[in-house]
């Protein structure tokens, strides 16, 4: 059993000890019950004999014996064989419960002969399965060819089917070792699919391609990104027609803002578009549409295609588009449309609750941002987003005592997850001080401001030692937060000149967060002639990444322009810059909810051009 099914499958499994103890035979009596089938029209168990319809068990596998459809009798024994070799497999490597012999047995007595559809129902209904695998076999040639198929009982519905495995006619064991390689994988994506991860339906080419392809997934879910890359390369050179792999590589990398490396895998990906599912495809069009579109429009007109075939997968996307897109009504509609009843919801609730909120405080809606932060924190009350999300819905709604109060939590946790702003303590409260003071709360903005930054010098030596980037840069994003310049411009002049500390994935700990910053306080302090030699240093370098077509790579020093074009009291240039940097942000809601709050652009908060920029559109 691997890692990603640990939590779920092991409390079916405390649930259920007498399934597992008499796995391998209650399997292989299972597997010899009945020959393969189709999965349409599985709406057969009511009506039966006068009985009620009886309860699938969603966690049990059965194997059919595979239908022989080469016409010779004489190779009847291949379903067999193939199916108890199938059915062994899965429950020696712990992929899934198997049901128990004696109800199948008595299915077997009773409907001995049934074929298609009704077959696999007769062997769901004496298993009381609720997933069946099924499948025929063909003769090809001088060949026997192999289709299997994964069906969820309970639906009707074909969750997965293997692409054919060829093997002699003569020789047909040469085919089970990649039969139960690609079963096993796709066995385990289709629990996956159904239970919780939004993987599609697709097909494995192993199980340890399937293994590697999870671990890159929970690493990426925990923000690990450089182990997830690792993890998604290895599954993905397991086999080139695999294409899920190469699709999270590109994702992941864009993640980390590694544009033209993102690019690079897409280019690889478009030249095996022949080996993609359809949801594949989708995807892999609306990662393309993604990078190239600016508003997002092409790439929400593919999330709704995407849904109207994998809706949960679909919406996913689509939520997260509109976000890009800074289109945060429809974020909300497109959310409202998912199925939190479903299985499949379990590991993306934090997510919802998060996104919902975040789309709440885009639109100003700041008793429903703090609802929605709320709700999702009784579910997972140390979630660090969700907090967050708390916290700046306090600070808009200006209810400054709860706001430090749930501080004393946030500061109380680990500094952990250091590649992830979102998860530092000390920044949350960096975060809440500036929208206080973005909603004129500027005592309390202070007050909390200070008290962080007390907490960050309190910090042990070794943490210090061990993390200096991360002390210098927040030291200097928080002297800056609370208007102590001339420190704050000593602090950044210190920053520009070591390089090892610019880049942490963070807007206010980039080199350009810091050179901004750097010209800013010198604008400030009467430094003007330096604030321009650092703009026209972002200038050339705009230039240079529209040059080599990479508008994602413009988009960070446009703002840093932005910014320092505004406190040079240059408004109209100032929006101009601000609003070509929206256009090529990869995330425009993220920017406009940095930018709302941005201690440079107060002069703007009563410029109209300013105030119709930072709307939603939709």
């Amino acid at each position: 059993m691997f890692a990603h099914l640990g939590t779920s499958r092991s409390a079916r499994t405390r649930t259920a000890p007498h399934r597992v103890a008499r796995g391998v035979a209650g399997a292989l009596a299972i597997a010899a019950i009945v020959g393969g089938a189709t999965a349409a029209g599985l709406a057969l168990f009511s009506g039966l004999s006068g009985e009620s319809e009886p309860t699938l068990d969603p966690d049990l596998v059965a194997v059919a014996v595979l239908d022989n459809r080469t016409g010779d009798a004489a190779l009847d024994p291949i379903g067999r064989q193939t199916a108890a070799r199938i059915t062994e497999a899965v429950h020696r490597h712990g992929v899934a419960e198997v049901g128990g012999a004696d109800r199948a047995t008595a299915a077997a007595e009773e409907d001995e002969g049934l074929e298609g559809p009704e077959g696999v129902a007769a062997l769901a209904r004496g298993s009381r399965a609720g997933i069946v695998i099924h499948g025929s076999y063909y003769v090809v040639g001088d060949s026997l060819q192999f289709q299997l198929q994964i069906t969820d009982a309970s639906k009707g519905e074909l969750i997965s089917a293997l692409r054919p495995v060829m093997a002699p006619r003569d020789r047909p064991g040469a085919a089970l070792e990649q039969l139960q390689e690609r079963t096993l994988g796709a066995l385990a994506a289709a629990l996956d699919y159904r239970d919780g991860d939004l993987n599609f339906p697709t097909q494995p080419p192993s199980l340890e391609a399937y293994r590697l392809y999870w671990q890159g997934s929970d690493a990426r879910w925990r923000f690990e990104m450089e182990e997830a890359l690792g993890f998604f390369r290895q599954a993905g050179a397991m086999d080139a027609t695999w294409i899920s792999p190469l699709l999270y590589e590109s994702m992941t990398l864009g993640n980390m803002a590694r544009f033209a490396e993102e690019d690079s895998v897409l280019q690889v990906a478009a030249g095996r578009r022949e080996h993609m599912s359809e949801p594949e495809d989708l995807m892999f069009q609306h990662l393309v549409s993604l990078n190239a579109d600016g508003d997002k429009t092409v790439g929400l007109q593919r999330a709704r295609r995407l849904a109207a075939i994998e809706p949960l997968l679909g919406l996913r996307w689509g939520y997260w588009t509109a976000l890009y897109a800074h289109r945060p009504q429809e974020g909300l509609e497109l959310l409202a449309r998912v199925d939190t009843t479903s299985p499949r919801f379990r590991r993306l609730e934090a997510e919802y609750w998060r996104l919902s909120s975040t789309m709440h405080h885009l639109l100003g809606q700041h008793e429903e941002e703090l609802n929605a932060a709320r709700d999702g924190r009784a579910r997972f009350p140390d979630h660090m987003h969700l907090l967050n999300g708390q916290l700046l819905a306090l600070a808009a709604l200006g209810r400054t005592a709860e706001a430090e109060a749930l501080l004393d939590t946030v500061l109380a946790l680990p500094a952990t997850g250091l590649g992830d702003g979102y998860v530092v303590p000390h920044l949350r409260a960096l975060f809440t001080a500036a929208e206080l003071r973005t909603h004129g709360f500027k005592d309390a903005a202070r007050r909390i401001g200070q008290r962080a930054l007390q907490w960050l010098d309190s910090r042990p030596p070794d943490w210090k030692q061990e993390h200096p980037g991360w002390y210098a840069t927040s030291r200097a994003a928080f002297l800056y937060e609370l208007g102590r310049w001339e420190e704050a411009r000593d602090a950044y002049d210190r920053l520009a000149v070591q390089p090892d500390y610019w880049d942490f994935g963070l807007p206010l700990a980039s080199e350009t967060g810091i050179l901004v910053s750097l010209a800013s306080t010198s604008a400030r302090l009467g430094d003007v002639e330096r604030a321009r030699v650092i703009d026209a240093e972002f200038a050339r370098r705009i230039d240079e990444a529209l040059a080599a077509s990479s508008e994602r790579d413009a988009h960070r020093p446009l703002l840093g322009r932005a910014r320092i074009a505004a406190v040079l009291g240059q408004p109209e240039q100032a929006v101009r810059l601000l609003a070509d940097a929206l256009r090529m942000s990869p995330n425009k809601g993220i920017s406009v909810l940095f930018g709302h709050r941005e201690r440079d652009f107060e002069s703007l908060h009563d410029y109209p051009p300013f105030q119709q920029l930072m709307k939603p559109r939709g």
